[in-house]
C-alpha cells in the first residue's frame, strides 16, 4: 500500500492523475509502468498539486527541522 501512495505522489509531480498508480497491478505492464513513471521528469515550477520542492530555499528548510 505505501508504494501505491508514493507512486501516486510521483504521478502528481508531473500533473498526472494518481489513479494511474493502479496500472502497477497489471501483470508485465505494471513493471513497465513503474519504470516509465520513474523516468518521466517532473514539471518545472509549480503545478496544480503544489510548489516544486526544487525551488525551495535550502536554508528555509533547515530552519524547519531545527
Amino acid at each position: 500500500m505505501p508504494s501505491i501512495v508514493l507512486l501516486a505522489r510521483r504521478l502528481h509531480d508531473f500533473d498526472a492523475s494518481g489513479k494511474w498508480a493502479w496500472t502497477t497491478f497489471v501483470p508485465y505492464l505494471g513493471f513497465l509502468a513503474v519504470i516509465v513513471i520513474g523516468l518521466i521528469p517532473g514539471t518545472k515550477g509549480e503545478n496544480e498539486k503544489g510548489q516544486d520542492p526544487r525551488d525551495l530555499d535550502p536554508n528555509a528548510m533547515a530552519e524547519v527541522f531545527e
